[in-house]
């Protein structure tokens, strides 16, 4: 069956509905939903520049999107579900401004809608659903299991958090893996190059291979070639790279962005009344007195609940944000806190692949790295984000043993009791 270009035009001037060429059969189907020839034919000009994707899950809706510089047209489709999308008028000097109008777009139909320059619209997906830009990640990684047995040879690129997590998670599917980092080591971002050392050698014992210092300079079909010369096959190759703020909404509106959204201690953006948290903000990082984003779960956690009450009337502030880690690799565990700039006092039993690394500087704990025995790793973050001075506190029991009675009797009473001196 084959159908062609249909154009609706609606109540609403340069909103059109639109049902694209679709040709289908036993074996499937073929979609245009685009043809510049066809779309300027029917009285529309629109050239289109770029395309996303994205997939959500049923109930979720994505809030109204537009532009207020560089406003450009939009042609939305779902590819795989159903969405129910409002299109509000936007245009002060529009007869129709403020006007909606709403549209179900369903996968199966391959209708879409034309949206023109300075119009917004609003998807709630009734069903799962995918029209814009990255995929899911449970999607992705259901889809990674199916694919996996045992011997299947997994090239992973990236040697950080998400990409040994996945190594992890493949290594209990007798995947032959393989990891490949520019950095000379792994997880440079929260491990100095001892405790990184230590978890390498840790995950390399349990058959998984590292390339490091290099990176692929050209893919064929199923290998990699690196720039070192090697060459790697796959059948599965994951990217794990790492991501980058979206910053999109809030400069697009006119709000300050730098390496991510500039928001203040309420977490508002320098916008009135539109407020911003997690890992596309930046906060300040009190272990090192700098500003930078702090791609981390506690603190997107703390940011929203910072957010929320702030937008319910609650004046709070968000206090004291340092970079934090607990994570665990193979079943030997990290938590790591702060920053590492300053003296340091190392303790290690190598066999038992226990790692201590606490930083001092300016009198009091600027970070620490525990590996292996992690217990208690509460009092150090909690030191770092009061920022406790050493001298109220042991330092024989700071660096051997860290409990309460480390610290001097007023502090004591002011953690346990709450009184105040």
């Amino acid at each position: 069956m084959i159908q062609k270009f249909e154009f609706k035009e609606t109540e609403i001037k340069g909103l059109i509905e639109v049902t694209p060429f679709n040709a289908d059969d036993i074996r499937g189907c073929f979609t245009k939903d685009y043809s510049k020839e066809v779309f300027e034919a029917n009285g529309i000009k629109h050239d289109l520049a770029e395309v996303f994707y994205t997939t959500s899950y049923k109930g979720v809706i994505r809030a109204l999107h537009f532009q207020r510089e560089k406003q450009q047209p939009k042609l939305v489709r779902c590819i795989h579900g159903h969405v129910y999308d409002v299109v509000v008028d936007l245009r002060k000097d529009s007869p129709t401004f403020k006007k909606w109008l709403a549209f179900e777009l369903i996968g199966e139909k391959h209708n879409e809608i034309l949206v023109p320059a300075g119009m917004g619209d609003v998807a709630i997906f009734t069903e799962l659903g995918r029209y814009m830009l990255a995929p899911n990640g449970a999607l992705v990684a259901k889809a990674i299991r199916e694919k996996v047995t045992a011997g299947t040879k997994v090239l992973i690129i990236g040697a950080g958090l998400i990409g040994l997590k996945c190594a992890e998670a493949l290594h209990h599917l007798n995947a032959d893996i393989t990891v490949v980092d520019l950095a000379d080591r792994i997880l440079p971002s929260i491990l100095d190059v001892r405790a990184g050392e230590i978890m390498q050698k840790h995950i390399e014992d349990k058959g998984t291979k590292f390339i490091l210092g290099t990176s692929v300079e050209q893919f064929s079909k199923n290998s990699a070639k690196l720039t070192n010369g090697e060459t790697v096959d796959f059948d599965i190759l994951v990217i794990a790279v790492g991501v980058r703020p979206n910053t999109e909404l809030v400069s697009d509106a006119g709000g300050k962005v730098e390496k991510g959204i500039i928001t203040d201690l309420h977490q508002q953006t320098t916008i009135d009344n539109v407020y911003a948290a997690g890992d596309c903000t930046v906060s300040h990082d009190c272990s090192s007195n700098t500003d930078r984003i702090l791609a981390l779960l506690p603190n997107a956690f703390m940011q929203g609940e910072v957010a929320g009450k702030n937008m319910a009337g609650e004046e709070t502030l968000y206090l004291n944000a340092i970079p934090m880690n607990a994570i665990g690799f193979y079943g030997l565990h990290i938590i790591t806190a702060g920053s590492y700039d300053g003296d340091e006092d190392i303790t290690e039993d190598a066999d038992k692949e226990i790692y201590k690394k606490l930083v001092f500087k300016d009198g009091l704990l600027k970070g620490f790295i525990l590996m292996g025995d992690v217990a208690r790793a509460g009092i150090y973050t909690s030191m770092i984000k009061e920022q406790i001075p050493l001298t109220e506190v042991d330092l024989d029991l700071l660096r051997d043993k860290p409990q309460m009675m480390m610290f001097g009797k007023a502090r004591r009473e002011e953690k346990l009791a709450g009184k105040k001196h």
